[in-house]
């Protein structure tokens, strides 16, 4: 598995152990969140095709996971890098090498702004748009990276999960952060918009999923439960017993004030939460039909509340929250 030490790859190893699988765990650095599971660990960097070959020896499937996410751009043009040129190179290997491929894209692949905040996003729906944010671009992008090599005879199936919250968080993502910014007292008021945001183990089972029913050429959309970010905040901040946010920022007030704040993340050395991109992404969140990922894999979603308690009782255990 490729992208072992992120977010989701944490979780995807213990899926995958819980479930019987032997697992290598393929990546260019370690997190403490696989420390002390029964895996095998590779080191390789998929921008760099020539590590991949011996990473991949001896496996029966690949599962491709590694990704840069962004809301301030292409991040000196890591984004593209990693997103596209890396999917390719992961694809290729294993098409050399006979192996099949599940490749982890996103539902930023699809055309958020286009099909927008009322409408119903399924497999079918109209992809990311050309003016998209470049991180949108590059999961799309990615995804046709794999299906060209597809037309030499590669296997490889899709998910594209939603926004992840969830246990084993360490870096932390962007969704942690904020999550921890609102345990911690720092968050005032709370944006505007929507998004649909999923468990990050229910992600990790329905790759599982993938493995054992997943069908060549197809994707799978992997969600949970469409939130008002308000409201999301909100229930946050009691999970976390502190004050909720006292008002939201119209949409209008936080568009005029996330520039300001992505200049004073960058320049304070911190990567920005709050941005243009950011912005638009819950302005345009909309709802997700996972009933494809239901019926073909058994996928199933756990009450958003329920992700919250567990990721902050793991964000204590982890020292996070002091």
């Amino acid at each position: 598995m490729v992208g072992a030490s992120g977010h989701l790859g944490a979780n995807v190893v213990r899926a995958l152990l819980a479930s019987g699988f032997e697992v290598r765990a393929i990546d260019q650095v370690w997190s403490s969140t696989l420390t002390g599971l029964r895996i095998q660990r590779a080191t390789a960097d998929v921008t760099d095709p020539a590590t991949l070959a011996a990473a991949f020896a001896q496996v029966d499937v690949v599962i491709n996971l590694a990704a840069v996410v962004s809301v301030s751009g292409s991040v000196g043009g890591r984004v593209e890098a990693v997103n596209v040129d890396g999917a390719f190179n992961v694809a290729r290997a294993c098409g050399e090498s006979g192996l099949p491929l599940v490749h982890c894209s996103s539902v930023h692949a699809f055309g958020l702004a286009t099909i927008g905040a009322l409408g119903l996003i399924d497999e079918s729906s109209p992809r990311v748009e050309p003016g998209a944010a470049a991180y949108d671009r590059s999961k799309w992008a990615g995804e046709q990276a794999v299906r060209e090599s597809m037309i030499n005879g590669l296997e490889a199936v899709f998910v594209n999960p939603t926004g992840m919250l969830g246990p084993y968080d360490a870096e932390p993502s962007l969704a942690g952060r904020t999550l921890l910014s609102i345990a911690k007292g720092r968050m005032p008021l709370t944006g505007p918009g929507g998004f649909d945001f999923v468990d990050v183990r229910d992600v990790a089972n329905g790759i599982v999923g993938v493995l054992r029913r997943g069908r060549s050429g197809e994707s799978y959309l992997l969600g949970g439960e469409w939130s008002r970010i308000a409201d999301l905040n909100r229930m946050a901040a009691r999970l976390a017993g502190r004050r909720p946010p006292i008002a939201e920022i119209p949409y209008a007030v936080a568009a005029a004030l996330a520039p300001l704040a992505e200049w004073a993340g960058r320049v304070g050395g911190s990567k920005p939460v709050f941005t243009p991109e950011s912005l638009n992404t819950v302005k345009h969140g909309p709802r997700v039909d996972c009933s494809k990922a239901q019926a073909e894999l058994g996928f199933r979603a756990r009450p958003i509340e329920d992700t919250l308690v567990d990721t902050y009782s793991w964000f204590r255990r982890a020292g996070l929250l002091g």
